[in-house]
């Protein structure tokens, strides 16, 4: 089983600030859709706020521990904002560093 993470922001129209984080497994090699997580987001997009809220997201909701994250997730797709793919301290950084190695950070096609 492979984990392809997609995370995104938008803003509502009582200017609340919300964050989904989405992905698909690959089991069996059939594709299957699964939405971890929306959530509010009250202190900002900080990059420590979203990898922490994405993170958490895939341990809790997506009940992977800390050692699967390491072998199988495998692509995150955002959009191009500096907060995610900023080279030197972005999400995707972070995600490279902190808990799964071999991740790519992929641009998502429709930003």
């Amino acid at each position: 089983m492979f984990i392809f993470l997609i995370c995104d922001k938008v803003t509502s129209m009582d200017n609340a600030n919300w964050a989904s984080v989405h992905g698909y497994v690959v089991q069996n090699w059939c594709q299957i859709p699964l939405l971890l997580n929306v959530q509010q987001v009250f202190y900002g997009f900080e990059v420590d706020n979203l990898t922490l809220l994405i993170m958490n997201s895939l341990m809790t909701q997506g009940g992977l521990k800390e050692e699967k994250l390491v072998a199988r997730l495998v692509f995150f797709g955002v959009n191009g904002v500096n907060t995610f793919q900023g080279l030197k301290f972005g999400v995707i950084v972070q995600i490279q560093c902190r808990y799964a190695p071999f991740v790519i950070g992929v641009h998502c096609m429709a930003h």
